[in-house]
């Protein structure tokens, strides 16, 4: 018995051949999510943890200035993972408690002098 090729699926092929994704092009797209779920992150605990403390408000500003000089595609990326992580209370999967709200911040500070 011959098995004929879908089309579609040879077509697929085809396509990934002649345009291959790099592994920069594919690292750029994840931190691009990574610093968008960032600022969802800082503007949740801002608001639920944040008191009277502007250092997450620094932060996500910090965030979004790196994020205005992505490319329109990167940004929209980084907006939706931004929304998605504001809206859900997570960063990368998980919950942010007061506690996690701090810890992610001073290791943002800390990674911005290293």
């Amino acid at each position: 018995m011959s098995r004929r090729l879908n089309p579609y699926a040879l077509f697929t092929l085809a396509l990934t051949l002649m345009f291959p994704v790099s592994r920069a092009d594919a690292q750029k797209l994840s931190e691009a999510s990574r610093l968008g779920a960032f600022s969802g992150a800082m503007q949740y605990c801002a608001d639920e943890h944040g008191g009277s403390d502007r250092r997450f408000q620094r932060a996500r500003r910090r965030a979004a200035s790196e994020v205005s000089d992505m490319s329109k595609s990167e940004q929209r990326k980084a907006i939706a993972a931004r929304d998605r992580a504001r809206e859900r209370g997570q960063f990368l999967g998980k919950k942010l408690d007061e506690k996690q709200c701090g810890e992610l911040l001073r290791m943002s500070e800390w990674k911005r002098y290293q």
